[in-house]
C-alpha cells in the first residue's frame, strides 16, 4: 500500500508526538488522527460512534435486576456493520493491564 505525501506527513507527526497526561489527550491527539487516516468519520459508511451506552443485560442481585450501562470510547463500523471496539487509555497506562483488557472485552462481547 503506497501512501500519499500528506498521509506520510501526518504519520510522521504522530511518531514524534509527545502525548499529554490525560486519556482525552490520547483520544484527540493520537487516536483521532489515526482513525481519520484510516478513513473513519462519523455518519459515514466507515462510522465512528463515541461513548455509546451499552446496557449490560445479565446483572442481578438475587432476583432484582440491576441496570448497568458501559461506555466504550469508540465503536467502529465498516459498511454500517459494527466491527471493532477501541478504548483509549492515558499514555502512562499499560494497555496490557488485566483490568483494561477485561474492560474492553466487556465491550466487545456485547451484542
Amino acid at each position: 500500500m503506497s501512501l500519499d505525501t500528506n498521509t506520510l506527513h501526518q504519520l510522521k507527526k504522530l511518531i514524534n508526538l509527545n502525548l499529554g497526561l490525560t486519556e482525552q489527550d490520547v483520544r484527540e491527539d493520537f487516536i483521532k488522527p489515526i482513525l481519520e487516516i484510516l478513513g473513519y468519520q462519523g455518519g459515514t459508511e466507515n462510522n465512528i460512534e463515541r461513548d455509546v451506552p451499552l446496557k449490560v443485560p445479565y446483572r442481578k442481585l438475587g432476583t432484582k435486576k440491576i441496570n448497568i450501562s458501559i461506555f466504550p470510547d469508540y465503536i467502529l463500523s465498516i459498511s454500517n456493520i459494527k466491527k471493532w471496539v477501541l478504548d483509549a487509555k492515558k499514555s502512562s497506562e499499560s494497555v496490557l493491564d488485566e483490568g483494561h483488557i477485561s474492560q474492553v472485552y466487556s465491550y466487545a462481547i456485547h451484542k
